[in-house]
């Protein structure tokens, strides 16, 4: 029975510590599990954070014009929708707060896209999202995706790209000792988890 318990002790170590390494949160998790991440994370910056912090290749000129073609095209068919396109994402992400009410106006970047087929701006906005990532724009492809999560939550494009968005510039500023960027990004991976939990809760 010792050997058990010494075996079992041995293990738990072993994955607390895995937790601590990784250097990222995952929305869905304990909330005591997830501050715990974070503030490991704002302790030490891990070589997986320093790996992440360097910088993306860049992208390829041809492949560029490409997507910036793709994104005026995209942003013109927001405007036909009845926006005016998206501004950068706020200090306060619009994920912290509650899907709006019937008849209510959405919080948050979603207020720029007007009153157009919601599935439509959701889907072109997803597609924002992720023609400014590869671009190298996470400002913008951050607030796209924050817009269309704040229209529709749901699990699809936009969460994922936010997850991916976020862990990313919370690992830079963890390899940075940057506090405040520590602080300010497991807050917005803090309203994930929120909204991810929302979205559960709305299945059942």
């Amino acid at each position: 029975m010792r050997l058990g318990k010494r075996s079992w002790g041995r293990k738990g170590r072993g994955s607390r510590g895995s937790l601590e390494n990784h250097g990222a949160v995952t929305p869905g998790e304990e909330g005591s599990a997830a501050s715990a991440t974070s503030a490991a994370n704002a302790a030490n910056a891990t070589s997986a954070a320093s790996a992440a912090a360097a910088p993306s290749l860049p992208v390829p000129p041809q492949r560029e014009a490409e997507l910036r073609t793709t994104i005026a095209s995209l942003t013109d068919q927001l405007v036909a929708l009845g926006g005016a396109g998206v501004g950068p994402a706020p200090e306060t992400s619009a994920l912290s707060q509650a899907p709006a009410g019937q008849g209510q106006v959405p919080t948050g970047p979603a207020q720029a896209v007007g009153t157009g087929g919601t599935d439509q701006r959701v889907t072109v906005l997803n597609e924002l999202g992720a023609a400014c990532a590869e671009l190298g724009d996470t400002e913008a492809a951050i607030a796209h995706y924050e817009a269309s999560m704040a229209l529709h939550e749901q699990f699809g494009p936009a969460y994922r790209g936010l997850l991916t968005l976020y862990n990313n510039m919370l690992r830079q500023a963890a390899a940075a000792k940057d506090d405040d960027g520590v602080r300010h990004w497991s807050s917005r991976l803090d309203d994930l988890t929120a909204l991810s939990k929302r979205v559960m809760r709305s299945q059942y």
